[in-house]
């Protein structure tokens, strides 16, 4: 299992410019949100581990793509927080 917060990103951007010599198109991201409670409702079974949004922003994914589209996959709770996340990392809402 990977762990965003260890992953390698840089090494990612120079492979992808070594085998595609240019950087992403496209990114599609679905953080491991943090909910609400511990226990959240509705039958929610999470089988992996969330993040706090201070580990999600740092993640650097500006660097993998300077004029592309991110796909960035959120939930009711945080979509205010997803909308400044496309800013930190360069992005304009479109919808």
């Amino acid at each position: 299992m990977a762990d965003v917060r260890t992953f390698d990103f840089e090494q990612l951007r120079k492979k992808q410019l070594e085998f595609g010599q240019k950087l992403f198109d496209v990114i599609m991201i679905d953080p491991p949100w943090k909910l609400a409670t511990p226990n959240p409702s509705r039958g929610v079974a999470i089988q992996y581990s969330s993040l706090p949004d201070d580990d999600i922003s740092s993640l650097p994914l500006e660097i993998l793509s300077t004029d592309g589209y991110i796909f960035l996959w959120t939930i009711n709770a945080k979509y205010a927080y997803a909308c400044k996340l496309l800013e930190i990392w360069g992005y304009k809402l479109v919808d």
